[in-house]
């Protein structure tokens, strides 16, 4: 039996210290919720009008300033002639150009009815907007991005 009681023994301390190491742990505090990266406010880009003509046959603005921001475009060519056949073009001309006599080659064509809008890179400067047109009615209006 002596052997026995040490052993016992050993187990019994075995167990209390096993029993000490293993006991519940405390519960750790709950991990601070991760911040998420505040959102970018990315503005609008605001589109201010420069230009607008109306008609059904050539025709051009006065003098527009632009500052070198893009340029949109917008136009929409209605059939007058009930021949679903028009043609038209648009141009954004430096001041002083003469197509006649400089030529130049159209930012926009058309050559059937219908709307559409397209963006231009003009540097900044005095320009203006020439509009040709036949069998149609048409709205053209030029707008910068600031």
């Amino acid at each position: 039996m002596k052997k026995t009681l040490p052993s016992l023994a050993a187990v019994a301390l075995l167990t209390i210290g096993l029993a000490g190491c293993s006991g519940a742990a405390e519960p750790a505090a709950p991990a601070a919720p991760a911040e998420a990266p505040a959102e970018e406010v990315v503005a609008e880009p605001i589109w201010t009008p420069v230009a607008t003509i109306t008609g059904n046959a050539d025709q051009q603005s006065d003098t527009i300033a632009l500052t070198g921001g893009k340029v949109r475009v917008t136009y929409d060519f209605v059939d007058n002639a009930g021949a679903n056949m028009v043609v038209g073009a648009v141009y954004v001309l430096t001041e002083g150009t003469d197509i006649m006599t400089d030529g130049a080659i159209p930012d926009v064509m058309i050559s059937e009815p219908g709307a559409g809008e397209t963006i231009l890179r003009k540097d900044a400067g005095d320009y203006y907007v020439k509009v040709t047109a036949a069998n149609a009615d048409y709205t053209v209006t030029v707008e910068e991005q600031k």
